[in-house]
């Protein structure tokens, strides 16, 4: 009688136990459950707000605040992201009395004052051109893609040279002469073009050492030639063309030299079509000089892109002008009408190039000592 009493103890004993055991495992499972629906619910919400974001305003960069939504735009045109960092203006307008600025450093978005659950910022980037901020006079850094180009010596008359100096001598047995378009990767800002394009001439004269035309060919190959120089100095993607310093529209290669009493443009005739490259170049520089590039200091003596006939009745005189060190005016002769006098002369190069319109600088203000830095 004692046992069985005993024994119906112990299972009410372990009933009360397995049943307690049971209430704590359903108020395990409910918590579970309970923290799995508020997780549910909160990853659902957080869903529809990305959702919402997107819809509204495509893939831009998201935010660190879920209550803003973002409208981007590159040069007025609505874009899904930021540009990548480089020389933009960007300006923030936020809603519902928000402020937000740009972060230049980090590139990336800063508000503040947020008081409302909704707010929406629009982030506008303006392509920061050179030529928005440039000005007639300023330093530029540009360096051309091809570092050397030859000019064989039929374009320079140097092909028929028959004088006995070591170096004109030298020159005709090579058959060209080699220009260094390396001296000089530093160029003033003489003119800024209605197109946005703008108009750079070379810091420094150089390019050889000395650079020869001769006789009557040379005379009349002389703008060509120049010009032919200048374009060496070009840059795909980056120049939208070139001219030598003094060029405007010369006849660059002449037939024939003119035996009249007035010698025409266009048969080597003195032109006065240099006159507008020199008078940018005086404006925005102060002087014509130039210091000499790449093979040492002191000032230059280069070439202009302009011809010069004088004489009388059919005895002319055909010269080539250059600039001196003093930066003057000279001219040279190379030929006469009869060809009874032909000489050889050589200077150093000044070529001008032409930036295309929306070029941005990578760095720099326009001074000599930081100049604008396009590559």
């Amino acid at each position: 009688m004692g046992g069985g009493l005993l024994e119906t103890n112990n299972q009410l004993e372990r009933f009360n136990k397995n049943k307690r055991s049971k209430k704590l495992m359903y108020s395990i499972l409910g918590i579970l459950l309970l923290v799995g629906s508020l997780t549910l619910f909160k990853t659902f919400s957080f869903f529809e707000e990305k959702r919402d974001f997107n819809v509204l305003r495509g893939r831009v960069p998201e935010f660190n605040r879920n209550d803003v939504t973002l409208a981007v735009t590159l040069d007025g045109q609505e874009v899904e992201k930021y540009p990548s960092s480089g020389k933009y203006k960007v300006n923030v307008t936020c809603d519902n009395g928000a402020n937000g600025s740009w972060d230049y450093e980090t590139w990336s978005l800063n508000v503040a004052n947020l008081n409302s659950k909704k707010v929406k910022c629009q982030i506008d980037f303006k392509t920061e051109l050179l030529y928005d901020d440039v000005k007639i006079g300023d330093y530029v850094s540009y360096t051309p893609t091809l570092k050397s180009l030859d000019i064989t010596n039929d374009l320079t008359g140097m092909s028929n040279y028959s004088g006995d100096g070591e170096t004109e001598m030298a020159i005709k047995e090579a058959g060209k002469q080699t220009i260094l378009t390396e001296y000089n990767v530093i160029w003033r800002v003489i003119r800024k073009n209605n197109d946005g394009s703008i108009d750079l001439v070379s810091e420094y004269a150089g390019g050889a050492e000395e650079f020869y035309f001769y006789g009557s060919v040379g005379y009349m190959k002389y703008v060509g030639t120049l010009n032919k120089i200048a374009k060496g100095f070009e840059t795909e993607g980056i120049t939208s063309g070139s001219r030598y310093m003094g060029y405007n529209g010369q006849t660059e290669f002449i037939t024939q030299l003119g035996n009249g009493t007035v010698v025409p443009e266009s048969e080597g005739g003195g032109d006065v079509l240099y006159q507008t490259d020199v008078d940018l170049v005086q404006t925005a520089i102060g002087e014509l000089g130039a210091p000499i590039g790449l093979y040492g200091a002191g000032r230059a003596t280069y070439w202009l892109a302009g011809r010069y006939a004088s004489g009388y009745r059919s005895n002319y005189y055909y010269n080539a002008r250059y600039i001196d060190q003093s930066g003057t005016f000279q001219e040279t002769e190379l030929t006469t009408s009869d060809e009874w006098r032909v000489s050889s002369f050589s200077a150093l190069l000044r070529p001008i190039i032409t930036l295309k319109p929306k070029i941005q600088s990578i760095s720099g203000d326009g001074t000599s000592g930081s100049p604008w830095k396009i590559n």
